[in-house]
């Protein structure tokens, strides 16, 4: 069982030399107590506080259709907007914030797709971006963006201007997701002063206060070179083995997928404490090697002194291995009034299911097939994603919900 622990120093160093955080569970769960009423086809049981919640095995359809009834596009010459989505988010006001690591800018827009401002240049000084890769809006209007170049994560506020980075504490932080949630900034850390298998750690860090919400163990995995970017790389997991997910929802709460099950924990603010653990039986899939091939697409981009390298696939596929069984969650998102959607996975080229839970993790259903997952939400019944054409240049779309079985 995890615990949380408090401290006012942050003592650990992140170390990771690329960009996916990968891991592996030993969360254990021991002792039930009385089983509770819950909607159909879903089990409550209260263990030791903690509510186990399982949803049934079977999907049922979510008659929820996605409109879109907006399309922001690139930029084919130079002016206002962008070339490349890196990252996107909502920041206060319905206003659309685009990362473009491309450009080395943000591009914020309105909820028209109109736009209002822009902000960014290349360079190492306060407010300037190397390899903006992370963009994370913050409750008071303003954005925070990590550049992994810089190693740093820069400040913004309401009007983009410039402000003093966000204390890291003496973390190396090398991406894998920064939101904030409350008062409290979240992301994932590697505890490197202990042997392996190192535990990978989910931090919510506050200005007095650091909390630990979940430790794994992940995989340990060897030494491998890659002669394509010349690149060698001690501890690199295989592919598909388990990553760490999460988001923060509504009043600071956050959701955590990390094991190779369909298993969310929910942990609640002020100390984040585990409230809930939401499980499904669903069938697992067997990982192969087009499968790998598929995932790593054109090749594996790497971070050295001299910048980004991409490694070949086929050789990252041969080097790294992959795991048995590919993770049945591959992304997680929650809304504004806490629903929360998680993205299963599916081969390459085919469409991916979406599941939806309400806030206390009982299964409502599972949308159409094409049904877009959402990168951020506008309100209650808008959501943004980026898209990309025939041609491989980056969009960002918005589109309407419409709940139609609700």
């Amino acid at each position: 069982m995890n615990r949380n622990r408090r401290s006012s120093r942050f003592p650990l160093k992140t170390q990771l030399p690329y960009f996916a955080f990968l891991l592996s569970s030993t969360l254990l769960f021991s002792g039930c107590g009385g089983e509770t009423g819950g909607p159909e086809g879903t089990s409550v049981v209260d263990s030791a506080g903690v509510a186990l919640v399982t949803g049934p095995g079977a999907d049922r359809p979510l008659e929820w259709s996605a409109e879109r009834v907006l399309q922001i596009q690139p930029l084919q010459e130079e002016g206002e907007g962008f070339f490349g989505v890196t990252d996107l988010g909502v920041l206060s006001g319905d206003r659309i914030a685009v990362l473009d690591g491309d450009a080395k800018r943000i591009v914020v827009f309105d909820e028209t797709g109109s736009f209002l401002i822009q902000y960014g240049r290349e360079g190492s000084g306060p407010g300037e971006f190397q390899y903006p890769l992370e963009l994370a809006p913050r409750a008071d209007g303003g954005v925070s963006v990590f550049d992994m170049m810089n190693r740093r994560l820069e400040r913004f506020d309401e009007a983009l201007f410039p402000q003093a980075p966000d204390p890291l504490q003496g973390v190396s932080y090398f991406g894998g997701g920064i939101a904030f949630a409350g008062a409290f900034m979240v992301l994932p850390t590697v505890d490197y002063s202990l042997p392996a298998p190192r535990p990978q750690i989910l931090m919510a860090m506050g200005r007095a206060d650091t909390l630990e919400l979940v430790r794994y163990v992940r995989e340990q995995g060897g030494t491998i070179t890659l002669e394509s970017c010349g690149m060698r790389l001690a501890g690199i997991e295989p592919i598909f083995a388990p990553r760490l997910l999460w988001a923060p929802g509504p009043d600071g709460w956050v959701a955590v997928v990390g094991t190779d099950r369909y298993e969310v924990d929910l942990y609640h603010p002020p100390d984040f404490s585990l409230v809930r653990r939401i499980r499904r039986q669903v069938p697992s899939i067997q990982a192969t090697e087009a499968m790998a091939r598929a995932t790593v697409g054109d090749g594996m981009r790497m971070m050295s002194s001299a910048g980004v390298r991409i490694c070949d696939a086929a050789e990252v596929v041969e080097k790294r291995g992959f795991a048995p069984e590919v993770p049945p969650v591959a992304a997680i998102a929650i809304s504004p009034a806490g629903e929360i959607f998680l993205q299963r996975w599916a081969p390459e080229g085919e469409d991916r299911a979406i599941d939806v839970l309400t806030p206390d993790g009982e299964y409502l259903g599972t949308t159409a097939p094409g049904f877009p997952f959402p990168e951020a939400f506008l309100g209650s019944d808008r959501i943004v994603v980026s898209e990309r054409d025939e041609l491989d240049l980056a969009s960002v779309a918005v589109y309407r919900i419409t709940r139609d079985n609700q």
